[in-house]
């Protein structure tokens, strides 16, 4: 078990530092910037509600997309669509 742990830690710290190369972003980072995004573009081209949306990019509470989003883009997603809508 220990071994099998040990492998599995090793293979992931690779994988890890695998795609950092390719990304230069950290597989975190690289996932919340896919999410922010999607939801800038659904927030600008859908009449989705910020919940909606919020649901769409992975979040079941709107709260924390709200929180999530706000901390990506200093700005809620409501003021976001407000300032950039068409």
């Amino acid at each position: 078990l220990v071994r099998n742990s040990v492998v599995l830690a090793v293979y992931l710290l690779f994988s890890v530092a695998c795609f950092f190369t390719v990304h230069e972003h950290s597989p975190k980072e690289y996932i919340n910037h896919c999410r922010t995004e999607h939801a800038r573009k659904l927030l600008l081209e859908s009449g989705l509600s910020v919940a909606e949306i919020g649901k769409a990019v992975g979040y079941s509470d709107p709260m924390a997309f709200s929180r999530f989003f706000t901390n990506q883009q200093g700005m809620s997603p409501s003021g976001f669509r407000k300032e950039y809508q068409r």
